[in-house]
């Protein structure tokens, strides 16, 4: 059993802000990116957030490393927390890079970026995860 199946035979112990930190396992006890389809949406969306957030604040770029190819996912779950502006932005840099557009303009895009303003997505994520985990709850007591 792994961190993330301990979890989810858990959930109903804990708050969705502890979910949310629990996910951080995954750098520590790595998990296949294909395994991932096995968990509902929220639980790839919080790894996919979290990717988006390391990445942006370790290189401020998410084009020239290992998660480029999740983008496509990295915009799902922005969508899904209802952080629309960055999901927005986000694919606006994937369309200029696979376009091979200029760095400046996508430089100016990252620059919009909720890692350079006061826009907190942790507080979306955190009311997006509260909600999936009692739908979650509710469908294993059925």
């Amino acid at each position: 059993m792994n961190f993330i199946e301990k979890i989810l035979d858990n959930i109903d112990n804990m708050s969705a802000e502890h979910v949310i930190q629990s996910m951080t396992k995954i750098y520590s006890e790595p998990i296949d990116r294909i395994q991932l389809l096995e968990y509902p949406q929220f639980i790839r969306d919080i790894i996919f957030i979290m990717d988006l957030d390391t990445e942006m604040n370790m290189q401020g770029d998410v084009l020239e490393n290992s998660i480029r190819e999740d983008i496509p996912n990295i915009i799902y779950a922005l969508k899904n927390i209802n952080a629309d502006n960055e999901a927005k932005i986000l694919e606006e840099i994937y369309d200029l890079y696979q376009q091979n557009s200029e760095d400046e303009k996508i430089d100016e895009l990252y620059g919009k970026m909720y890692i350079y303003t006061d826009f907190d997505i942790w507080s979306l994520l955190e009311i997006y995860v509260k909600n999936q985990m009692d739908e979650y709850i509710l469908k294993r007591i059925k």
